[in-house]
């Protein structure tokens, strides 16, 4: 299975998908520092049909992020043309003065 390098905590995944696109799928993340070996699952589906898919979860510290299909939507396999993580926006109180 193919990976991508984050380093940074992230909360959000988009997929783009080829005709070729995973029926059943999940998104992993992983902390190791080298190639990773130890993957902790943050989404599942069996429900995927190609196209766009914005995956959101919470937040967690992610070196790699990986798509790991378990089942096909067509014949030909999985073909994810983009894999984007999005990083949480900060969050802040802002106070804003009395006129």
């Amino acid at each position: 299975m193919a990976y991508t390098e984050c380093s940074k905590s992230i909360n959000k995944v988009k997929l783009i998908w080829e005709d070729a696109y995973g029926k059943s799928y999940k998104i992993q993340v992983s902390t190791d520092t080298a190639a990773p070996v130890n993957w902790t699952e943050v989404y599942s589906t069996s429900t995927g049909d190609g196209g766009m898919d914005e995956i959101s979860f919470a937040a967690r510290d992610a070196r790699y992020v990986r798509m790991y299909g378990t089942a096909r939507g067509t014949s030909y396999g999985y073909f994810c043309t983009s894999l984007r993580c999005t990083v949480p926006l900060l969050q802040a109180a802002i106070r804003i003065p009395a006129i």
